[in-house]
């Protein structure tokens, strides 16, 4: 786990003016953060269903910038640790927009697609929690699935078993991440789990909108971009 840090955050929602509100992540040499963050604006009740924080529980919490863990995490990635996280560009952008820019960083919902793409292994999901029962990993106590701290426990098991399917360094890992999947199959929608082959021979309407679709999304889902563009200019 040398010069790595698992993290995750929770935060108000999902949109472009949501804010982190909880902080999480660990590592080797006592590397162990979690801190729950005032976000100066009001949490969703959709948000509190989900990760059950409240405006109450941050009410007397620092502000992002103002938190220790905030502070340690800047000096971590000036020390060049590499983040580890799943889906790693919403958590870029929800860090980017409290100013933290984030360097290296391995996205183990990128790697778990990888697996998928290849053939390696079957996921119906890729989901962290679905990742983590799929391979087996274990706890010593009770997990509770959108508590930070809790997914970055998971995340760091299910890192390193993705790892072991790839045998693979961090090195390979990073370049995973950043070089786009050509994917076999829709995983939602009207034609999931068919393969793109079938649809654009069946529907190639329906890819277009697709593409069409997905480009003009915020956080753009490279892997799709890149697959709907391989079988749209065959």
């Amino acid at each position: 786990m040398n010069n790595i840090i698992f993290l995750d955050t929770e935060t108000t929602w999902t949109d472009e003016n949501a804010k982190i509100i909880q902080l999480a992540y660990i590592g080797e040499k006592r590397i162990r953060e979690n801190s729950l963050i005032n976000p100066q604006i009001e949490i969703p009740y959709t948000a509190m269903s989900v990760h059950h924080i409240t405006n109450e529980m941050v009410a007397t919490k620092s502000e992002f910038n103002k938190s220790h863990a905030t502070r340690r995490l800047r000096k971590l990635i000036w020390k060049d640790y590499i983040i580890v996280a799943h889906n790693a560009q919403f958590d870029i952008r929800m860090l980017k927009n409290e100013w933290l820019e984030v360097g290296r960083y391995i996205d183990t919902l990128k790697i778990a697609k990888y697996i998928h793409s290849m053939g390696i292994d079957n996921f119906e999901s890729f989901n962290l929690q679905y990742l983590r029962y799929k391979l087996w990993c274990e706890f010593w106590r009770k997990i509770n699935p959108h508590s930070a701290i809790d997914d970055a426990i998971v995340l760091k098991e299910v890192y390193y078993k993705l790892a072991n399917y790839l045998m693979s360094d961090i090195e390979q890992l990073l370049k995973i991440t950043q070089d786009p999947i050509l994917l076999k199959e829709i995983n939602f929608g009207k034609y999931k789990w068919l393969t793109f082959d079938t649809v654009a021979k069946e529907n190639i309407s329906y890819l277009e909108r697709l593409y069409k679709s997905a480009s003009q999304q915020e956080d753009k889902d490279i892997d799709l971009l890149h697959t709907l563009k391989h079988h749209l200019h065959k």
